[in-house]
């Protein structure tokens, strides 16, 4: 899809229009294996959807999600993030936040939509903010970014004097334009039922982290890219669609006791002992030669688990 938009110049073919989207990007170092020179690679996760809709008491769920994964730069990310979307929707009207840690790869996001607005992610700015300064002084220079105000946090930190401070305003003065909440902007400021962004550092854990970078796990380049693929279509519901073979449906085992049931010499009524006797039973395809056969083969994996 990449390739098709910004090689080869051919638009996306969405069709689905919202008047929303959101967007969140971080990143996630998981270490390698057999790679010379390298011991560490950033994968790139980038989240889209729609919202939110309640799923139960107090609790809701993004509406519409879904994910894409990315081994490499991210000026690649983008476009194969973008090209994604747009093979979903026209987002010719929509108005798009990107939000994100405010990494240089992180803004270059908003320039790949057409109508968008780069924030700084709330978790972020709150870690930086509580870094230098104390609980309540903090928590001042908090809601002064969030409309948008740089000076108020400015002179709290140098009032602070934390050895700390000038890195902090230097991060704070990187990120200047998306300090003003999302939720202030045109487009966004006439609905009350917008919720705070932040989703993303949840869907690196739940994402990528429980597969690829917890219990001493570690990767080639090309094992790294292709499971990244696997992750993705699969969080997408889409993994059936890359898949050449089918996969089998796992056998119903059938009930031990229906066999318990069967009387041992069920078979032999209605005979007499020589005929039994004379019978010939090799070679049929009896109820007792079926029996005998599941019993004495070893179980399969299926019935092992």
């Amino acid at each position: 899809m990449r390739q098709q938009v910004f090689e080869q110049g051919e638009p996306g073919s969405g069709e689905r229009r919202v008047s929303r989207l959101f967007v969140e990007a971080d990143g996630k170092w998981v270490h390698l294996q057999q790679t010379t020179g390298h011991r560490d690679l950033e994968l790139y996760l980038g989240l889209a959807h729609e919202g939110w809709e309640l799923e139960g008491r107090r609790r809701w769920r993004l509406k519409a999600k879904q994910v894409h994964l990315h081994v490499g730069g991210g000026v690649h990310f983008w476009e194969g993030f973008s090209a994604q979307l747009a093979e979903r929707y026209d987002l010719q009207a929509t108005r798009v936040v990107v939000n994100g840690d405010g990494a240089d790869w992180v803004q270059h996001g908003s320039a790949y939509f057409h109508r968008a607005y780069g924030q700084l992610d709330r978790f972020h700015l709150i870690r930086a903010l509580r870094r230098v300064l104390p609980g309540p002084e903090w928590r001042r220079a908090y809601r002064a970014a969030c409309r948008g105000e740089l000076l108020p946090a400015v002179r709290a930190i140098l009032r602070g004097g934390h050895p700390d401070g000038p890195a902090v305003i230097q991060y704070l003065q990187h990120n200047r334009s998306g300090l003003a909440d999302y939720r202030l902007q045109d487009g966004f400021r006439d609905d009350p039922g917008l919720r705070g962004l932040g989703a993303g550092e949840a869907n690196i854990d739940k994402v990528i982290a429980n597969r690829m970078s917890k219990r001493g796990m570690a990767w080639t380049i090309a094992g790294a890219r292709r499971m990244a693929k696997v992750l993705e279509t699969t969080h997408n519901g889409v993994l059936h669609n890359y898949v050449v073979r089918p996969l089998r449906a796992r056998p119903r085992r059938r009930p031990l006791r229906r066999f318990l049931r069967t009387p041992a010499n069920a078979v032999f009524q209605g005979t007499t002992a020589e005929e039994a006797l004379h019978r010939t039973w090799a070679g049929t395809h009896s109820s007792v030669e079926s029996f005998l056969r599941r019993i004495g083969r070893p179980p399969t994996l299926w019935e092992q688990g």
